[in-house]
């Protein structure tokens, strides 16, 4: 028994010293989804979700690993930690494992496990085994207009193509829906200039602008060039203005009109538009060049621009700098949100109305982000001399005179 008990305590002893790791409890990835077409999804529970091209343990020759929102994780290639970002295509061959787990957690004890194989050529292409491949960044492409489906096709010379439901490049204020044909892989997605993680059906909802990437043959697979296409598009709010002072064609269209309120603007050029007044916008493109026996295709846009911020009147002059009487403020524009500052303290005027001496700065803008402002002293007069100050006076001393009178009267003796 007392060789048991020492057993236990050298070990404890022995744990301490050497400060053996707390193992995490590790949540295994579950695919919950069916091949999509562009990949798996797959669910930890407790943590959230991602998507890949391959399945869990499966051998790929490029990996592509999107993570929901609030996730990060750590990877690690034939055992030693290796660069994530998330969307990147991994195409280092090796022994892969990801993993996931939430953004909050500072040290992660809960993760999901994700393992995976790279084995590719790409080694032997660099090393000059076979021809060299030639990227060929954004190419010029020609849209097919799919009537039935209501999508666009951009295909590259390789064949691989991918589905729009607006051209690259264009404005629309539903949402987007984007599919991409096989081989033809997304590695990085932007929504105003941040990483974002598309939804599991490439449908885009929220308003911004996008910026997604995809590539195709990028091993040289299939010949010697490998394509990269940043597909661009605006998801815009119908209801708000925007303040652009141009708008560009779309890829593989002209403009072909322009209204503004209904009134017909003369085209700038072929594939840029200036923006010259505020109002309703209506432009089309025309899709250009159009193929042998091809019925011309129009592509529309409306929106609404406002780039003028709304006013105020004052009763008084302000613009002199200074001034000297109370001031009534008014704005025409219902909506308009109105900012008062005096001596640099956020006050309020009631009735639009100041009357308190000080430095004063308006701030009033519009739900579009349209602004002005509005600087002037408040420095009101005091008068020395008002008629009040006059007549009482005046008063005063005539009702004196009487009460000598009436004094003199009735008590001083003629002599």
């Amino acid at each position: 028994m007392r060789r048991l008990c020492g057993l236990f305590l050298s070990s404890m002893l022995l744990c301490a010293v050497i400060q053996l790791p707390v193992c995490a409890a590790v949540l295994p990835s579950t695919e919950v989804a069916e091949d999509v077409g562009n990949g798996y999804r797959f669910e930890i529970p407790g943590i959230g979700g991602f998507s890949a091209n391959g399945k869990n343990g499966e051998t790929m020759s490029v990996g592509v690993i999107t993570l929901d929102q609030g996730l990060q994780a750590q990877l690690y290639r034939d055992g030693e930690a290796a660069v994530f970002q998330n969307g990147m295509a991994i195409t280092e061959n090796g022994v892969y494992e990801l993993r996931v787990f939430r953004e909050t957690q500072g040290t992660p004890e809960d993760f999901g496990i994700y393992r995976f194989q790279i084995e590719n050529n790409y080694a032997d292409i660099g090393a000059g085994g076979r021809a060299e491949i030639r990227l060929v960044e954004n190419p010029e492409m020609i849209p097919e207009y799919l009537p039935e489906r209501g999508m666009y096709r951009y295909s590259f010379r390789s064949g691989r193509y991918f589905d729009t439901s607006v051209p690259v490049g264009g404005w629309s204020s539903n949402q987007i829906r984007l599919i991409l044909g096989q081989g033809v892989n997304l590695y990085s997605a932007r929504r105003d200039g941040e990483l974002t993680v598309p939804e599991e059906s490439m449908v885009f909802r929220e308003y911004g602008s996008y910026e997604i990437g995809v590539r195709s043959n990028e091993l040289g697979f299939e010949g010697e060039e490998s394509y990269k296409e940043d597909i661009v598009f605006r998801l815009f709010q119908r209801d708000k203005a925007v303040q652009y002072d141009s708008i560009s064609a779309p890829l593989g269209f002209i403009f072909h009109s322009c209204t503004l309120n209904g009134e017909r603007q003369e085209l700038s050029g072929a594939t840029v538009q200036e923006l010259r007044g505020d109002g309703e916008y209506r432009v089309e493109f025309l899709k250009s060049p159009l193929s042998e026996g091809e019925a011309p295709h129009l592509y529309t846009v409306e929106f609404m621009r406002d780039t003028t911020p709304p006013e105020l009147h004052f009763s008084e002059d302000i613009y002199s700098g200074t001034v000297r009487k109370n001031l009534h403020f008014s704005c025409e524009e219902t909506d308009a949100e109105i900012h008062i500052f005096k001596n640099y303290q956020r006050v309020v005027a009631t009735g639009g109305n100041i009357s308190q001496n000080g430095s004063y700065r308006l701030l009033v803008s519009d739900r579009y982000g349209n602004q002005r402002e509005y600087r002037f002293l408040m420095q009101k007069t005091v008068k020395l001399f008002t008629p009040a100050l006059i007549v009482i006076p005046l008063l005063l001393l005539l009702v004196g005179c009487v009460m000598v009178a009436v004094y003199w009267k009735r008590h001083m003796r003629v002599l």
